[in-house]
């Protein structure tokens, strides 16, 4: 189960409307707390995708 949530949020992550939503609810904490709590690595690994996708659409990531 904890796959397919995860796997669910990646796919909204990959959607700017998804990924907007996801970020003015706060979730953005939420998907790293999930890094520590999933034991399955295919769950890790679509959290690290989120996060990797998240710092690529970041305007102030091109900043830095």
């Amino acid at each position: 189960m904890q796959d397919n949530v995860v796997a669910s949020l990646l796919n909204l992550w990959k959607h700017p409307a998804g990924r907007m939503t996801i970020v003015e609810v706060g979730g953005v904490g939420l998907v790293v707390d999930v890094i520590n709590v999933v034991a399955k690595a295919v769950a890790q690994h679509n959290v690290a995708a989120i996060l990797f996708y998240l710092s690529l659409n970041n305007p102030d990531a091109s900043r830095r």
